[in-house]
């Protein structure tokens, strides 16, 4: 009687453990489901364009920075990743290390190239669903150096619209407007 009583008295406790573990599978599968649409979404809008080769190599470091402020895999990132180099057609590297200089470059990039590594660096803080603490920092650089204006509140609040599915087109636009203003339309080439 006492062994039934026992089992009986942990089934809270299992219950809470299974609670939990579901609310953070179904929290992760939004996140990446919800990802992939504003992925394709933001790609959609964004210039086919034959991007020059200080250009690959900057859009390419912005994805590495992503990478390294993350420090880990989330099947958003990757995404984006994949797509964004196969839209600008940009050969995948085995190896590709950020370099030193790269907030220096992004900051004196031409406007166009500049929005969309912008945007990328703001998708990627965001698309694996919330805005760490080390991620702080690397905005308070960019903020530093001119390159961003958003605080990390803003961050933060991007990523809890992103979460309830508010999207990112009230942020986005307006890089996605200057990148439509800085690459005309007669120049972009494979325009869909």
């Amino acid at each position: 009687a006492v062994r039934t009583v026992l089992d009986f008295a942990g089934l809270p406790i299992y219950m809470l453990i299974n609670a939990i573990s579901v609310r953070s599978v179904l929290r992760e599968a939004r996140v990446i489901i919800m990802g992939q649409a504003v992925i394709a979404l933001v790609l959609r809008r964004l210039p086919r364009r034959q991007l020059s080769e200080p250009q690959k190599a900057l859009l390419y470091d912005s994805l590495q920075y992503i990478a390294v402020s993350k420090r880990d895999f989330h099947e958003n990132h990757y995404v984006l990743t994949r797509l964004l180099l196969t839209h600008f057609g940009i050969p995948v590297e085995p190896k590709h290390p950020l370099p030193d200089d790269y907030l220096t470059r992004l900051s004196h990039a031409p406007p166009g190239i500049a929005d969309i590594c912008k945007l990328v660096i703001l998708l990627g803080f965001i698309l694996d669903g919330h805005v760490s603490f080390r991620e702080r920092f690397k905005l308070h650089d960019l903020n530093r150096l001119g390159i961003l204006l958003e605080s990390f509140a803003d961050m933060k609040r991007y990523a809890r619209e992103f979460l309830a599915g508010a999207g990112v087109a009230a942020w986005s636009e307006p890089f996605l407007m200057r990148i439509d203003t800085s690459w005309p339309r007669d120049t972009v080439a494979g325009n869909d």
